[in-house]
């Protein structure tokens, strides 16, 4: 309260303040209030209730933007805003990704973003080793590459796993095959 005090004793009376803006950009899908008192627990009292200020909050679900909504962000925003927008289906989202040229200007708080948004750590890789500002489609390119070694990788050590039960039983097999050629030259006797 000093502070506010101390800064408006500051201001020449013909001098004006500059308006500002708060948004909320609201990641999550649950519906929740644009207003401050929607937030609280209020009070009964309707003396109390006069002074309590209800201050509307701007607030931007970002699932339920449209294409078009999500077209009129212009930063690195809009490469987040085009991956939560639940009007996009998933392969819109990997044409749009795939198909950008719009350079990501600001890569690591972008990736730190879509990293934890989706819990997918491998946006957090591809930071490490890419270029400073990597095209969107460069970062949709290595998060397909990365999915792809993944997969490759997987099939490989269940190859190996195959492989391995496949000697197991042909082992087995043998050990069946001789006590089988045991139990025929006993019964022979």
């Amino acid at each position: 309260m000093c502070f506010v005090l101390f800064f408006i004793q500051q201001l020449h009376f013909d001098q004006k303040l500059k308006p500002v803006v708060t948004l909320v950009l609201y990641y999550g899908t649950k519906n929740i209030p644009d207003n401050i008192c929607a937030l609280m627990e209020m009070p009964e009292d309707t003396c109390v209730k006069r002074y309590i200020q209800n201050y509307h909050l701007n607030v931007i679900r970002l699932h339920t933007l449209t294409p078009a909504q999500a077209a009129l962000f212009q930063s690195d925003f809009a490469h987040i805003a085009k991956f939560l927008a639940k009007s996009y289906n998933k392969k819109e989202q990997i044409e749009y990704l795939m198909n950008s040229k719009q350079t990501v200007v600001h890569t690591k708080d972008t990736l730190y973003t879509l990293s934890a948004i989706t819990g997918d750590p491998r946006y957090l890789t591809i930071n490490e080793t890419r270029k400073e500002k990597p095209a969107m489609c460069e970062v949709a390119e290595a998060i397909f590459q990365m999915g792809y070694n993944e997969r490759n990788n997987e099939i490989a050590k269940m190859d190996t796993i195959i492989k391995e039960k496949e000697a197991a039983l042909a082992e087995k097999d043998a050990q069946i095959a001789f006590l089988m050629e045991q139990l025929k030259l006993k019964s022979d006797f």
